[in-house]
């Protein structure tokens, strides 16, 4: 009965870390798996096929001196079960953590127009690249899969004036367009 207590099934989802008087001995792949048993050695499970998802919210400087209100998502998953299991006490905050530095690291060199127009895919790709990056060396056993910018905005207290720039602004591109259309009418005449 002690030699079948170390029969165990790794479901497919999943792989399993065999530990020996606590120190990682294998890590095995799905199926029906036979350890000795316990106190000798040990298998802990980790689900590692999953997409696992962390949303992030930061308030970010941009390289213009304007604060950016930024809502993010993090995909990932796990690539190595030992490293996920073994270093890093909370994966989940690690990552929202490591995602908000990358963030902000990514938005203190780009401006606020860029931010919140066009330039948000760019700086969603180069975070994730700073983010991996920056995951490898803790050696997490994550892989991130993508990050997205979902919401860039300035903050509430500050969202009236930022509108009424961004109208000022287009009145006066409106104002010049009038202008040059004028003046191309009269010069002719």
């Amino acid at each position: 009965a002690w030699m079948l207590s170390g029969l165990y099934s790794v479901g497919a989802q999943q792989r399993a870390v065999v530990l020996r008087f606590g120190a990682l001995v294998a890590t095995v792949d799905p199926g029906l798996h036979w350890h000795l048993p316990w106190p000798i050695e040990s298998a802990i499970k980790a689900d590692v096929t999953p997409v696992r998802q962390a949303p992030v919210h930061a308030a970010l400087l941009t390289a213009d001196q304007n604060l950016v209100e930024i809502d993010a998502t993090v995909q990932f998953r796990v690539s190595s079960a030992s490293d996920f299991l073994f270093s890093l006490d909370d994966p989940d905050k690690t990552v929202r953590e490591a995602t908000t530095a990358a963030l902000r690291e990514v938005v203190a060199q780009t401006s606020m127009d860029s931010i919140l127009g066009d330039g948000q895919r760019v700086a969603a790709a180069r975070a994730r690249e700073r983010l991996q990056s920056w995951l490898d060396s803790y050696h997490s056993g994550l892989i991130v899969i993508d990050v997205s910018i979902g919401q860039a905005a300035p903050p509430d207290a500050v969202q009236d004036a930022f509108a009424d720039a961004i109208k000022a602004a287009e009145d006066q591109k409106k104002q010049e367009q009038e202008a040059l259309a004028y003046a191309n009418d009269r010069l002719p005449r």
